[in-house]
């Protein structure tokens, strides 16, 4: 069955309207009822009480003569009443006196109900009976109680009676309504049943020109009329609808041809950015590794030249020149920083270091620098910093090293601190850094675009101060990467604060420092420096006091005695440095000079001026607690006389296609007592590793006729093949980008140096995949008369006429040959130079006489890094000109230059044999080029 609300709407209205009747109806009934059954029992109450007063008035008296007789012949003159059933008179004390019917107490089945009646003050209804009780009064006196039973059963029948003439009526009434209902019906429903087929059409066939018939004028024609006029504004919309979707379809067809157009122009442009970013990759990985292959023999040789006799002019001189060389190499690093986070390649790599020997190499790399410049560098490390933390160590000390050096580069006098805080929860920590100087600090204007990349403070800076504007962008880009963040805030003149922050996992708490009852005193000094080293003396447990000045000191003893320790800073060299120390030095049973970093003469100064220990700045937490004690700390770093170097007969094998930083990387192998086998390429390294055993293959990525990928595959293939041991095989290579890395250690690689290749590293390399490996002092050489003969340095910006064709110097340099004309590697080294030159040459000639501009730039390429190691300027100049040209395809007039590079080749060969130095020639190709 549907439910009422589905139905058709003429059967709802019928329904309520025969509902409300019926409801109407049936509410009337009852009420009508109601009252005639009221009105009847009221009746019944009334000729009750007529009866019991006419009894008991004639009843009061037999009553109260004991009259039952008399009483009887009253009681039964009540059977001409035909509603009264039966009466009863009793005395007070519930005694019946006489009743009706005088046989009532046996035949009246009720006969208890009635004697329960007496002196009930309401009648009890007991249908079909009504029973109640009057008192029998005489003369105010209560002599008893009449009870009667009225019999309802005539006054029942009469109400039955009319209440079924009452249903008759309310059946025709209900019927005539029913009629009275459907004929109404039809004048209201028949219009809307008309409407909903009308709708039920436009719905079902979309024929909006359908009208409903105009109805009655009430609302239904309101609506129907509504409904009709709806239908026309729709018609009238869809014929506008049908002329503007004409109109669309050609606009759309239109905007599609400039969508078309449109949508090629942007996969041009796309595809240009895309080619761009690759061609800007590409640039960046052949840059560094054009920059790194050169910068490899630059640190090479100095790290060799090193180990070589040398006088105090010239360690200094290589120093230069070192820290040179790591300011470019660190230049391109960030560059290639970058790059990386340009392109979301740059990954962290998450290792175990400690944060406080981390924080405190950084300081120490800076700290002479700053002393130079008479700026106070004050490391300020919390005591309860964990000893060791897991994250990207490597990443910390960069970020760290950014702020330092611009704290640095840009403070001229003052302080410079560096605040390190930890908060840990359960196991993870959080590294706080703060990089705080006194320096000019950053103009308001400026500080926007303070960490945007390529971008200083002021574009005056970059003349005054140096540097590129990459610092603060990388290092703020790093530490958001490690889950933390780089803010600053400074005041123009007043200095600047740099704080950031990395998360990291706990691997070692601190462990508690406490050295017992002593008394310290710290005297002199910037006041920033007193309140850091007063601070941590206190954590560790000691009784601490500052005194700015010397005076105060004296003050301080006179009245509180003396002390246990001074730290005493300020002034130590010199007359007035001694007259100080002496005055001082009665303050405490021990007094330490605070001096300045690798400073061995001030060490000396305080020594003999009576200090019992001296202690460098910035004075690092566990030297000052040797200092407090008693132990002894050696402030001074000098240049040590042994250094710790490796010592192993493994054998090597290099992979490596130029002969120069082949030599290189022997020499430094050698060094360490290796063994080495060379390769020319990859497949002359397959081909000596099938041939012998070898304990580490150094591999070079990019080689002629087999790269060192695909030799690496080779050589793993062989191992699985043959069942051999594996071999350890080291990427060498000039690239550094991590594609360059992934596709090494991908290959099957094991590990990945880059150039240039400082002996440090490369022992660090063989310490980790050597077994063994032993550890040796190697005593440096005094210094002893140069050998080498000075000549004129090249430079880039002379003009290669200018430029020598034979720089002594620059040969005699070489790892390996430390400025002995007669070492053997000297001769092997320009053999081989010789050979391979004049093979060179004679194959540019050949490329270029073709025009393979691509073939004779890789010529050039491999000619001029080996043309710079043995001191041949002037050619080396012409063929990174050549280079140049070549590689954006410039082939005209390459073969006028490839000639000049023949005669500058032959004229370094001249200036060989007249310096007296002989090299094994090719006859033919020498002749030639005399004739």
């Amino acid at each position: 069955m549907a439910r009422f609300s589905d139905r058709s709407i003429g059967e709802k209205l019928r329904a309520i309207v025969l509902a409300g009747i019926a409801v109407a109806l049936l509410i009337s009934f009852m009420t009508v009822v109601g009252s005639e059954f009221r009105q009847e029992l009221g009746q019944i109450r009334a000729q009750a009480n007529i009866y019991a007063d006419l009894v008991i008035e004639n009843g009061s008296a037999p009553m109260r003569f004991e009259d039952v007789a008399s009483a009887e012949r009253l009681l039964g003159s009540l059977r001409h009443v035909g509603a009264i059933r039966a009466a009863v008179l009793l005395r007070n004390d519930g005694q019946v006196f006489a009743t009706y019917p005088s046989d009532l107490v046996a035949t009246h089945e009720r006969f208890g109900d009635l004697i329960k009646a007496q002196g009930e003050g309401e009648g009890r209804w007991q249908f079909p009976r009504y029973i109640k009780s009057w008192p029998v009064l005489h003369d105010g006196e209560k002599l008893g109680d009449l009870v009667l039973d009225v019999s309802l059963a005539e006054n029942l029948s009469d109400l039955a009676e009319w209440t079924l003439f009452a249903c008759v009526g309310l059946l025709v009434g209900g019927l005539a309504a029913t009629m009275l209902v459907r004929r109404a019906e039809q004048s209201i429903v028949r219009p809307i049943i008309r409407l909903a087929a009308m709708v039920r059409d436009v719905r079902n066939h979309a024929r909006f020109d359908l009208r409903a018939p105009a109805g009655p004028r009430d609302e239904v024609g309101d609506l129907i009329d509504g409904v009709n006029s709806m239908l026309s504004e729709i018609e009238e919309r869809d014929s506008a609808l049908a002329a503007h979707r004409d109109r669309l379809e050609i606009e759309v067809a239109h905007r599609t041809e400039e969508l078309s157009a449109a949508k090629e122009e942007a996969d041009r442009a796309r595809d240009e950015a895309q080619d761009a970013n690759r061609a800007k990759s590409l640039f960046l990985a052949n840059m560094s590794h054009e920059i790194r292959t050169p910068m490899n023999g630059v640190l090479g040789m100095v790290e060799l030249l090193r180990g070589t006799p040398m006088n105090e002019r010239q360690s200094r001189m290589i120093d230069t020149l070192h820290g040179s060389a790591e300011s470019l190499l660190y230049l391109i690093n960030d560059v290639l920083d970058v790059s990386k986070i340009e392109a979301g390649k740059l990954e962290l790599d998450s290792v175990d270091f400690s944060p406080r020997k981390a924080v405190e190499d950084v300081a120490l790399l800076f700290a002479e620098r700053a002393q130079q410049k008479g700026v106070e560098l004050i490391l300020d490390i919390a005591p309860d910093l964990p000893e060791t933390v897991c994250a990207d160590g490597h990443r910390f000390r960069q970020v760290l090293n950014n702020l330092v050096s611009n704290a640095v580069k840009f403070t001229a006098s003052g302080f410079i601190r560096i605040a390190v805080r930890s908060a840990v929860r359960d196991h993870e920590v959080r590294l706080q850094v703060q990089v705080e100087d006194s320096g000019i600090g950053i103009p308001d204007d400026m500080r926007p675009r303070l960490f945007q990349a390529f971008s200083q403070a002021d574009s005056s800076m970059a003349r005054r101060y140096g540097g590129t504007g990459l610092g603060l962008a990388i290092s703020r880009q790093l530490a958001q990467l490690m889950g933390g963040s780089l803010t600053e805030d400074s005041e123009p003149g007043c200095g600047a604060r740099f704080n950031f922050d990395i998360e990291a996992a706990l691997v070692t708490a601190a462990t508690p420092v406490a050295i017992g009852p002593l008394r310290v005193a710290v005297v002199g000094g910037v006041a920033q420096q007193r309140e850091v080293l007063a601070r941590h003396i206190q954590a560790y447990g000691a009784d601490v006091s500052t005194f700015e000045d010397d005076g105060a000191l004296t003050t301080a003893v006179a009245s509180d005695g003396r002390f246990d320790v001074l730290l005493a800073d300020g002034q130590v060299s010199g007359e007035r440095g001694r007259d100080r120390f002496e005055t001082i030095k009665a303050a405490a049973d021990r007094m330490v000079a605070l001096v300045r970093l690798r400073s061995a003469s001030d060490e000396e100064d305080a020594r003999q001026s009576g200090a019992g220990g001296s202690l460098s700045k910035p004075v690092l937490d566990g030297q000052l607690i040797r200092v407090l004690e008693g132990k002894s700390v050696s402030a001074s770093a000098r240049r040590p006389e042994r250094t710790v170097g490796l010592r192993t007969n493994a054998r090597v094998l290099v992979a490596e296609d130029h002969p120069v930083n082949a030599e290189i990387v022997c020499a430094l192998l050698g060094e360490c007592g290796c063994r080495v086998t060379v390769a020319a390429n990859g497949r002359e390294a397959v081909a000596a590793y099938q041939a012998g055993a070898f304990d580490l293959v150094l591999m070079d990525i990019q080689m002629p006729e087999m790269d060192g990928v695909e030799a690496t595959q080779r050589i793993r293939e062989i191992e699985r093949e043959s069942g051999h041991d594996r071999v350890p095989i080291v990427a060498l290579t000039a690239n550094a980008l991590h594609d360059d890395r992934s596709a090494a250690l991908s290959a099957g690689m094991d590990d990945y140096l880059t150039k240039p290749l400082t002996g440090e590293r490369l022992r660090a390399a063989l310490a980790r995949w050597l077994t063994g490996v032993a550890a040796v002092e190697l005593t440096a050489p005094k210094a002893e008369e140069n050998t080498a003969e000075e000549t004129s340095a090249s430079a880039p910006a002379r003009a290669e006429a200018e430029l020598p064709l034979f720089e002594l110097k620059t040969l005699l340099g070489v790892p390996g040959v430390k400025g002995n004309r007669e070492a053997p590697l000297l001769k092997r080294l320009l053999t081989l130079f010789v050979r391979e030159t004049s093979i060179q040459l004679d194959q540019l000639e050949q490329v270029l006489a073709v025009g393979d501009a691509e073939e004779g730039q890789r010529i050039v390429h491999k000619m001029k890094s080996a043309a710079a190691s043995v001191g041949a300027s002037r050619l080396a100049a012409q063929a990174r000109e050549l280079d140049a040209r070549l590689k954006v395809g410039g082939i005209d007039g390459a073969a006028e230059r490839a000639a000049m590079m023949r005669l500058s080749f032959t004229g370094y060969m001249d200036a060989l044999e007249s310096h007296g130095i002989s090299a094994e020639t090719p006859p033919s190709t020498v002749e030639g080029n005399d004739g």
